[in-house]
């Protein structure tokens, strides 16, 4: 009976261990999630600076008389 009980708390610590241990890997895993959408967002915000830049600066310049 002491040997069931023994093996039962084993099985009981190996089990919260693992639960640990996929919480912990879950937890990174969002945290990289985070920072991917973080650069996806940048580089959304700078493709559209880009865009309009390039399609604002020939009307702009051709406003000042720069650009014939």
């Amino acid at each position: 009976m002491e040997f069931m009980n023994g093996v039962r708390w084993g099985i009981s610590r190996l089990e919260n261990e693992f639960k640990n241990y996929v919480d912990k890997r879950i937890d990174d895993l969002n945290r990289r999630i985070g920072d991917l959408n973080n650069l996806v967002r940048v580089s959304l915000i700078a493709i559209v600076v880009t865009l309009v830049t390039a399609i604002l600066v020939p009307f702009i310049l051709k406003f000042f008389n720069i650009l014939v």
